[in-house]
């Protein structure tokens, strides 16, 4: 069953605050998967890289499952390899990290942003711009962010 642009945001903002089993929520993913190979909306250049950060968090997620589903959608996984050649400069790769926070919700994918934010420029900015916003949208999201900000003040300390 195609997956609307709407649909796909609700299911990745509550990935992983859904009550189902990790197998029920496999099941939801190969729809997924298929709209986001073919529905228009999904193709657009600028989705590449964060479509590309919640694929491949599912593919880690659902190791078992990977190769089924790369196989599955070819175009999928052909549109992931060459979004992921884009340079590290595009602002799209803020987009990557946090796609890939909804999915795994790990801090690893927020110290990413804030390596992005760290480094400045325009780059930062805009990977700042986002953190806030996501913050201001999602309790979990602004929890797990000054976690991740606290682990790395505490980092410095130690060192």
């Amino acid at each position: 069953m195609p997956v609307t642009r709407d649909e796909y945001a609700t299911f990745l903002y509550y990935f992983g605050a859904r009550h189902q089993s990790k197998e029920e929520q496999a099941e939801l993913i190969p729809d997924v998967l298929a709209s986001l190979q073919n529905a228009d909306w999904a193709r657009l250049a600028e989705r590449e890289l964060p479509i590309a950060g919640a694929v491949m968090a599912l593919w880690e997620l659902y190791p078992d499952r990977k190769h089924r589903w790369q196989a599955d959608y070819p175009e999928l996984r052909r549109m992931i390899s060459r979004a992921v050649m884009q340079s590290q400069e595009a602002p799209e790769w803020t987009d990557f990290h946090l796609a890939q926070w909804f999915v795994l919700h790990q801090e690893k994918c927020i110290d990413a942003v804030l390596d992005r934010v760290a480094d400045g420029g325009v780059v930062g900015f805009s990977a700042s711009v986002k953190l806030q916003q996501l913050a201001s949208q999602s309790v979990p999201f602004r929890k797990a962010l000054k976690k991740a900000k606290e682990a790395r003040k505490l980092a410095m300390v130690i060192q």
